[in-house]
């Protein structure tokens, strides 16, 4: 079944799915599945499978387990039977880690909050100049990535144009502080629409020619 875009999986100033777990378990830091189940009402196979990347990649710990309040298997009372504890034992920040199930990293969306967050450190910046600021070892932002990730974020507003290119300099761009929304770094999405996490809302759309 294919991926349905982001913005349709996200509800306005409340996030859902993996993102929606991570918070729970940034807020909670010792915690069970049933406590993030109670927190964010998430599908309890979508708790238990991020909760599964999250071990494997060192994020999360097993600690324990809490024993149940009764012995009553099958009672509604949450704490019917014994649970998992686990504890926070890698807080990389807000934004959830995007994990495979086997707890390695995915890359898909790493080069976008890179340049997110490194854009709005630099005064003035070419798309070359935000390729080579951006890229690590571990994350690499091609210059094409960068040339067209400035080419959506200027459309959506987020940043102004300070000297237009020419056949002998490139554009150079900068930032508008007012539209630094949060963390969370705008997506670029394959319907060409630039969805904004941290809004929660699709902020610009390419427009459809007649």
């Amino acid at each position: 079944m294919a991926r349905k875009p982001v913005h349709l999986t996200m509800k306005r100033g409340k996030a859902t799915g993996r993102q929606a777990v991570w918070e729970a378990i940034r807020r909670r830091r010792e915690f069970s599945l049933n406590d993030l189940w109670h927190d964010t009402k998430q599908e309890r196979d979508t708790i238990r499978s991020y909760l599964t990347a999250l071990r494997r990649g060192g994020y999360v710990e097993e600690t324990g387990v809490r024993p149940a309040s009764n012995g009553i298997v099958g009672s509604k009372h949450k704490n019917a039977i014994p649970m998992k504890l686990f504890r926070l034992a890698r807080d990389i920040g807000v934004e959830a880690p995007r994990l495979k199930r086997d707890g390695t990293p995915c890359a898909q969306g790493l080069a976008q909050e890179a340049m997110w967050r490194t854009m709005k450190r630099l005064p003035d910046f070419t798309f070359r100049d935000l390729a080579v600021m951006s890229r690590t070892e571990e994350v690499p932002v091609t210059e094409a990535a960068a040339k067209d990730y400035l080419k959506h974020l200027s459309a959506a507003g987020y940043l102004v144009v300070v000297q237009e290119g020419n056949a002998h300099r490139l554009a150079s761009y900068r930032f508008v502080k007012a539209r630094n929304t949060g963390p969370r770094a705008p997506m670029i999405q394959r319907l060409k629409t630039v969805f904004d996490p941290n809004l929660c809302e699709v902020v610009w759309q390419e427009e459809v020619s007649e």
